[in-house]
């Protein structure tokens, strides 16, 4: 089996409905599709027990969060690979699997695109190629789930997703897979999956809470490089300050010479 493709779902019965329907309706059908969800109390599991005869493994109960759930997931996986499409998102058509693997790929982890849909409106965002997965690149982003295929193995050789992390447990594991192990990479130019906008990292009002998490990880991991991505971000804030000074000084200059 090539694919598990793993849904955690709690409480987003619209979502959920229309995350399955994308994979269900796939014409790639060597896959294995794995439902957690975490004791919904609203449709979800009518939705669920809907498109059952297409589950090769579904669980309804109480869980400890989403990276509990997704861990939960991986455990009961037994594809080469895996995808985590959780509840709201969707594969991009019906043709999204069966495009992308006839190509024959075997590295570790394989990403595309992916559209971000916020109120209908729907954009594109790509993501650099495996060279300029860096550093620095991780210090403010990471890779993207939905539309990133990860080799099942790998959780037992790094380790799966750290549940005492509430929100950036999956930037942790692409951090050390990539920066401290080195795993293979490859990109494929191709839209593999629409982002529901809503999902918990999107959510501005987490962001202090993202920073410390990940402030903690490269601390625990990368204790070196946390005093000079500190230093950056000083020296960032200091040139933007002198960038809308100049701006406005420029433009001051310019309003008096046309007055």
């Amino acid at each position: 089996m090539k694919l598990s493709i793993i849904t955690i779902n709690l409480n987003n019965q619209a979502g959920l409905e229309r995350t399955m329907y994308s994979v269900v309706n796939q014409k790639y059908h060597d896959y294995e599709f794995i439902i957690i969800d975490g004791g919904s109390t609203d449709n979800s599991i009518n939705i669920i027990k809907k498109y059952s005869v297409r589950c090769s493994y579904w669980i309804s109960e109480a869980d400890n969060g989403i990276y509990n759930a997704m861990n939960k997931g991986i455990k009961a996986s037994k594809g080469d690979y895996c995808l985590f499409l959780n509840s709201g998102d969707y594969l991009f058509n019906d043709n999204t699997l069966s495009d992308l693997f006839s190509i024959n790929f075997s590295e570790d982890i394989v990403y595309g695109s992916i559209l971000y849909d916020h109120d209908n409106k729907q954009q594109e965002l790509g993501y650099p190629e495996p060279g300029e997965l860096t550093f620095s690149y991780f210090r403010t982003r990471s890779l993207p789930h939905p539309c990133t295929f990860i080799r099942r193995e790998l959780f037992d050789f790094i380790g799966m997703y750290d549940e005492q992390l509430k929100i950036v447990s999956d930037w942790k594991f692409f951090v050390l897979a990539v920066l401290k192990f080195n795993v293979s990479l490859r990109k494929i130019p191709q839209v593999v999956s629409v982002y529901n906008y809503k999902e918990t990292s999107s959510i501005s009002g987490n962001k202090s809470l993202i920073k410390i998490e990940c402030d903690n990880v490269l601390k625990e991991y990368f204790p070196y490089f946390l005093n000079d991505y500190k230093r950056l971000d000083t020296l960032e804030m200091e040139l933007a300050k002198l960038k809308e000074s100049f701006l406005l000084r420029l433009f001051l200059k310019i309003r008096i010479l046309i007055m």
